[in-house]
């Protein structure tokens, strides 16, 4: 398939919106889904959200502005992970040459289309690199006079669409396409993502704090260069300790980035997919294209998906609920789970099945098909537009042909009840028969008796 642009837009209408993108931006708050280890680059603009907001008030100085108005847009500028890399799925690799054709491209593009934006950051700690912009949509008028109109400039589906059409401008040279025109595919937000996870009853893995760095001891006065004296004996004492100081916080240092890099990766192996593929917002065009992509997918979800807790699953589809080894569906059936790394361990007892993972379990408690059981999943705990539509497409076909099913047993069921009511008839008449016969040997004996 090939790589797509991808435009996308956020509104936003108070300074705390926009401290809060910058926030985000720039990487002064937590980022779950982002490597701490790897620098972005700030294009433009502030390296503080307090300074992002004070640029931003410094622009709408002169302008009046209204109460409900939107202060800045925050415009996302990127590619599909496929230009970057050879393996989607590799999230956080690109390569070197192609992102600095993409950076040649793209940043005349943001020079010229967005002279009054007040951050520009490129992120490279992500799965996919892209370019973060917070926009204040100021408007010059023809006497000369300055306006704050985002309606003007970003407002409505057509508009959109035009600057969808200038993004893919500016790198249709590298092979990168437009989006399909029309699309109906959302995009899922890390905050609805991480809402998500909350609702399935998925904790995120919390970082340690970031150990506060050790001061420099100052240097030795004359006194304690003197050997054999007390000021160098506690001098020296007071190094030792400085030295354990120092020790210690290396190891909390270690821990703290540890820990930042296990809620990376966790946050991706529960993820469907990973951000990046979360931005692709296209309908595939046809179904031999959807289907491709399905199978192109299966294993890298299929390997997240049998990872999801076994509990999460039983809760959320069945309705279950769980003590600490036991799930129960309905009141009737029970399901003994036992937690593993790679995949939960399932028992359903009264009915000799057991295994491993989530997918095995939707297999034997709704006779699912395979690649059914990984839409399913997919639908409920995944977040990237391009697999829900596949996974949807899936179960689609899959709820059709168990609605062609339920119309053929209904058939056969209408052809048994008309057999079973005439099988009755005929056994009331053999039964009527059978009691006139009776009747008339019951008179032949009372004739002769007479």
């Amino acid at each position: 398939m090939s790589a797509k642009c991808i435009f996308r837009i956020s509104k936003l209408k108070t300074w705390a919106e926009i401290g809060g993108a910058a926030s985000h931006n720039l990487r002064t708050r937590p980022t779950p889904n982002a490597d701490p280890s790897i620098k972005n680059i700030t294009v433009r603009g502030a390296k503080s959200a307090a300074q992002v907001i004070s640029d931003a008030k410094e622009k709408l100085d002169h302008i009046r502005v209204r109460s409900n108005a939107v202060l800045a847009v925050e415009v996302l500028l990127t590619a599909s992970p496929t230009y970057f890399r050879e393996n989607e799925f590799d999230y956080g690799a690109y390569d070197e040459e192609k992102l600095q054709a993409w950076r040649d491209a793209t940043e005349p593009f943001i020079r010229e289309n967005f002279p009054h934006a007040v951050s520009v950051v490129l992120h490279l700690d992500e799965a996919t690199p892209h370019y973060q912009i917070i926009d204040i949509p100021i408007r010059t008028t023809k006497d000369g006079q300055d306006r704050l109109d985002a309606r003007t400039k970003y407002g409505g589906a057509a508009k959109l669409s035009q600057w969808q059409d200038r993004a893919a401008a500016a790198v249709e040279h590298l092979g990168i396409e437009r989006g399909v025109r029309g699309s109906t595919a959302t995009h899922t937000t890390l905050k609805d993502f991480y809402a998500a996870l909350n609702a399935a009853g998925v904790a995120i893995p919390k970082a340690t704090p970031r150990p506060k760095k050790i001061k420099a001891l100052p240097p030795r006065t004359a006194a304690q260069l003197i050997p054999m004296t007390d000021a160098h004996d506690k001098r020296k004492k007071q190094e030792q300790a400085h030295a354990k100081r120092i020790a210690q916080y290396k190891k909390d240092l270690k821990e703290h980035q540890d820990s930042l890099k296990q809620q990376r990766d966790y946050t991706l192996k529960i993820a469907t997919t990973s951000n990046a593929t979360a931005l692709e917002n296209e309908r595939l065009k046809k179904e031999n294209e959807r289907l491709k992509a399905l199978y192109a997918h299966d294993k890298a979800i299929a390997d997240q998906m049998r990872r999801l807790p076994v509990k999460d699953v039983l809760q959320r589809i069945y309705g279950a609920s769980c003590t600490n080894t036991v799930c129960t569906i309905s009141g009737l059936i029970k399901v003994t789970v036992t937690e593993k790394v790679g995949g939960d361990l399932w028992y359903i007892e009264g009915q000799e099945k057991g295994g491993r993972g989530a997918m095995n379990l939707l297999m034997a408690i709704s006779n699912y098909e395979y690649q059914v059981a990984i839409a399913k999943l997919a639908l409920e705990f995944g977040t990237d537009p391009t697999i829900q539509e596949v996974s949807g497409d899936v179960l689609e076909r899959h709820t059709e042909q168990r609605a062609q099913y339920v119309r053929d047993s209904l058939s056969e069921y209408k052809t048994h009840l008309k057999n079973k009511e005439q099988e009755r008839i005929n056994q009331e008449k053999a039964a009527e028969a059978q009691r006139e016969k009776e009747a008339a040997a019951q008179r032949l004996l009372e004739q002769e008796q007479r």
